[in-house]
């Protein structure tokens, strides 16, 4: 069950940094069962919320 949230959330991961799908989309097209659970899930593994990361890492593009 660990290795398969693992992928999961490698898969969203690369999804959120390399695509500009909604959060939603990519909660569901990597296997997580709704939007709050990989969420959750994101926040404890990388310690922000999926949206926030996403905005940080757009922010640091610009300043390049």
């Amino acid at each position: 069950m660990t290795y398969l949230s693992q992928l999961r959330l490698q898969n969203a991961y690369d999804l959120l940094t390399n695509s500009d799908l909604p959060i939603s989309t990519i909660a569901d097209q990597t296997g997580f069962p709704n939007e709050k659970s990989f969420r959750q899930r994101f926040t404890k593994t990388y310690g922000q919320r999926p949206s926030a990361y996403r905005q940080n890492l757009q922010r640091s593009k610009i300043d390049r």
